[in-house]
């Protein structure tokens, strides 16, 4: 039987492989010929007290937000191929 510890490690593992892969095949792709189209997101800041805007500033998209993509693209494929 597994520790707790245990567990979440390889949970761990599991997680920085999986994302691993999708850094991967997100290159392959790039290096294939993929065309990229990155959109600018605005995050507006609200005044607690009106509710309205108040400020922006330009939402960082990080590898975790890619690799999600990839992982829906993935599933997406799978599911169309069967």
């Amino acid at each position: 039987m597994h520790s707790v510890l245990e567990l979440m490690t390889m949970k761990c593992e599991n997680v920085l492989r999986a994302c691993k892969m999708a850094v991967n095949l997100r290159r392959k792709r790039f290096d294939g010929g993929a065309l990229r189209l990155d959109q600018v997101k605005l995050q507006f800041t609200l005044n607690s007290d009106t509710g309205l805007p108040c400020g922006y500033s330009v939402y960082q998209q990080k590898d975790s937000n890619r690799s999600v993509l990839v992982g829906g693209h993935l599933f997406t494929a799978v599911v169309l191929h069967h």
